[in-house]
Formats: C-alpha cells, sequence, structure tokens
C-alpha cells in the first residue's frame, strides 16, 4: 500500500526548478518533498542534500515558531538561565554527536546565528511575542558583529552567544527564543537527521522510537528501516485502503526515509489514501 500525493514526475531539472520555486516562495514542507524525491534517485549529491537541509530547516523553524507551548517556556528565561539552556544543548551535541571529530565550534556558533538570524524575518516571532519591526532592524544590525566570530571552544561559543542573548534582550527580544535559535541552528545544521525536539512534540517522538506513531489512523512501528503498519483504527481515512503488516515504501510518490520521521509525519498528515 502506498500513500500518494500528486506530484510532478519530470525528469531531474524541472524538478529542481519546482524545488526552487518552492523554496522562494516560503513553501518549505513541499520543497522538501520535491528535494527528497531527487535525493531518493541518487543521494550522493552534495548540492541536492544541501538544499534539502535548508530547506528542512527552515520548516523545523517555522514550526517550532508557531509552538505555543515552547514559546511561552522560553519568555519566562532569564538571560542567564537562557545562556545555560544553549550551554547545555551544545553540550549534548558535543558528546553525542555520532561524528564528534568533524564537530567545529566556530562552525557550530556560526550556524547558530545562522538560525537566529533567518528566524528575524519570521513573521510568527514578532507576532507572537510582540517584538516591534524598529527593534529588530536594530538587533539584526547588532548581530552583524558576531558574523565570522571564531569560536575555539565549547565555552568560546558558549561565552559569544551569552554575549549575544543580553543584547537581544536590550532590544527586546525574549533571551529564551534567542538561545533556542543559536543551539537549534547547531544541532539542525549537523545534517537532515539531527534537530532539537520541543516539549511539544517529545512524546510524540518517543512514540515513534517506541514503535508507535499515529498519522491517517494508523500506528507504524521503526522495523528494519521500513515503517511498517502495526494497526488500523475503525472508520479512519485509512480503514479501507491499510492492513496490519502492510510497509509504506511511499510518500508524494518518492520513498520514505524512516530517519527523517518529522516530515514523514507532516506528509502523512496532509495526504489522500490511493489503492
Amino acid at each position: 500500500m502506498v500513500l500518494l500525493l500528486p506530484l510532478s514526475r519530470a525528469g531531474a531539472e524541472p524538478l529542481r526548478d519546482q524545488a526552487r520555486k518552492l523554496a522562494d516562495e516560503g513553501r518549505w514542507f513541499e520543497a522538501c518533498c520535491v528535494y527528497d524525491e531527487l535525493l531518493s534517485r541518487d543521494r550522493n549529491q552534495p548540492e541536492l542534500r544541501k538544499a534539502y537541509r535548508d530547506c528542512l530547516r527552515h520548516f523545523r523553524q517555522q514550526r517550532r515558531l508557531e509552538d505555543p507551548m515552547l514559546q511561552s517556556l522560553l519568555a519566562k528565561l532569564s538571560p542567564a538561565e537562557a545562556g545555560d539552556l544553549y550551554e547545555h544543548v551544545l553540550g549534548l551535541v558535543v558528546r553525542h554527536y555520532a561524528d564528534r571529530d568533524k564537530l567545529d565550534s566556530t562552525e557550530l556558533f556560526q550556524q547558530g546565528v545562522k538560525e537566529l538570524r533567518e528566524s528575524l524575518t519570521k513573521k510568527a516571532l514578532l507576532h507572537r511575542h510582540s517584538i516591534s519591526p524598529g527593534d529588530i532592524l536594530s538587533f539584526r544590525g547588532t548581530l552583524e558583529s558576531w558574523e565570522g566570530e571564531r569560536a575555539a571552544s565549547k565555552s568560546v561559543a558558549g561565552r559569544l552567544a551569552r554575549r549575544i542573548i543580553i543584547a537581544a534582550s536590550q532590544q527586546g527580544l525574549p533571551p529564551g527564543v534567542v538561545a533556542m535559535e543559536l543551539a537549534c541552528g547547531a544541532a539542525n545544521s549537523l545534517d537532515e537527521y539531527s534537530l532539537y525536539l520541543a516539549p511539544g512534540r517529545v512524546s510524540r517522538e518517543q512514540a515513534l522510537l517506541a514503535s508507535k506513531a499515529v498519522g491517517v489512523g494508523v500506528e507504524v512501528s521503526l522495523a528494519g528501516q521500513k515503517l511498517e503498519v502495526t494497526r488500523v483504527y475503525r472508520k479512519s481515512p485509512a480503514d479501507t485502503y491499510l492492513f496490519r503488516g502492510d510497509v509504506i515504501v511511499r510518500i508524494d510518490g518518492h520513498e520514505v526515509d524512516p530517519l527523517a520521521p518529522d516530515v514523514v509525519r507532516a506528509a502523512a498528515g496532509r495526504r489522500r489514501l490511493r489503492g
């Protein structure tokens, strides 16, 4: 059984153009789907992998900024607590990332600055925290002074991040929000499979890792790098199409990557079923 959404079946170049157009329009999830289709044909394309990762970062950032539970929690943090948050996340990355030898403190810090800079263009940030465009413009100018700044170690990156957090708070930006964008930039830049999980999503992610995730009326498990249907709910959209034991191999007509579950679930939530 296959979950499908109509998608251009044109050659690689038209699909590349389609992906770029979607990204230019800020339709990040749809752009991710097209890039994933291209990469399903050949994953050894650095340029496409980078474009895919950039779209994923925008897609995840938008959801993060629109997460009321997370944003409410972050808005309550003091500058000192926000700095602690950044250092904690960065410490987890440095200790647990599989390719630790490839980590560079300067790159992690700069990717955080990049993520923060992108967040300042998002309406969700301004509206939720009532930040004036003038304050955003002023802080963007201040942020430029940290672009290119080197961090010789994790502790140096932490000190630089605290300086940014304090400067941001003086411009009316919530310290916790700033710290989270800096931290997520470091985590999300590693590869397409690494990301920060907001509190409101942790239980769902843990459920998937524990072999349970509910989408269009089914529970699926991750078994042998495949998404296998373990339960179909009666009278759900999937009831007449999927059966226990089915393996979901394609979404949008392209191969499912079970290692990127957030995109898989988002896709399943917007699909219609076809036999």
